[in-house]
């Protein structure tokens, strides 16, 4: 009879037991936050590691040192000539700050980015865009002055000549070869600068505001944007010369909060 009782007990403890164990509300919430470098990993990857990218941005910079070399040779200018530069993804890899921003689950900020300035001014040495550094020696060797227009802020100044320093492509801080930001992200103002010291005869980049101010994201949609690259047909790979950049640039924001809305193509096939 003991035994019995005891058994049924048991069984009672027992059923109690599995049945808490299977009980949703007793298992506690989990959160899934979302890396919101996430969606940018492989586009980093590519550039950090691919073949691809290395031998496009080779190809780029030996296309345009060719063509500006040529002209540079041909031609009589009324002022020296310059070639205009942008610095980041153009001249300088921050490639780096890409995998910093996705190791710590991240989203730009501009104090973020600030740090990183600093902390890259302070190593031994920076990485530059692959052909970036043959190609500033072989139009400097030709006669043209190389002029960085950049929208690193002018707070930077110091780390930014630091860095070029050590790239061996700024010998000093010259406020002619080296025009940061200090007020709205246009260009142009800073290019007419130039102009007025200057003959530019090309201009290189990773984003097209880098070449016209028409193309920066506030000044139209996807369609406007591509239209304008026609529009300036003649000067692609004449005058101007655009790097490879899948990280960032003025082509996110035309795409909106649901950028898959914006892929071509079928959702079905035969």
């Amino acid at each position: 009879m003991r035994r019995s009782l005891f058994l049924s007990l048991a069984l009672v403890v027992l059923s109690a037991g599995c049945s808490q164990r299977r009980t949703p509300s007793s298992a506690p919430a989990t959160t899934v936050v979302e890396n919101p470098q996430a969606k940018l990993l492989q586009a980093n990857l590519w550039v950090q590691q691919s073949a691809e990218y290395r031998a496009l941005c080779r190809q780029v910079y030996r296309n345009a040192a060719e063509r500006i070399v040529d002209v540079l040779q041909r031609s009589r200018f009324a002022k020296p000539p310059a070639v205009v530069l942008d610095l980041d993804e153009t001249v300088i890899d921050n490639s780096g700050f890409q995998t910093f921003l996705y190791r710590q689950s991240a989203s730009y900020s501009s104090e973020a980015w600030t740090r990183w300035v600093r902390w890259q001014a302070a190593q031994p040495t920076v990485a530059a865009v692959p052909g970036a550094l043959e190609f500033l020696d072989a139009i400097e060797a030709a006669g043209a002055t190389a002029v960085f227009i950049s929208n690193r802020r002018e707070e930077n100044r110091e780390h930014t000549v630091t860095a070029l320093r050590k790239l061996g492509i700024l010998d000093s801080d010259d406020p002619k070869k080296l025009l940061l930001r200090t007020g709205p992200s246009s260009k142009t103002e800073r290019r007419e600068r130039v102009a007025a010291s200057f003959t530019i005869v090309a201009l290189v980049g990773d984003n097209l505001a880098d070449f016209d101010d028409g193309f920066e994201a506030s000044a139209g949609d996807l369609e406007t944007r591509n239209a304008r690259v026609a529009e300036h047909g003649d000067r692609w790979g004449a005058q101007w010369f655009v790097l490879p950049n899948p990280a960032y640039g003025d082509w996110e924001r035309p795409l909106g909060d649901d950028p898959a809305q914006k892929l071509i193509g079928p959702a079905e096939l035969p």
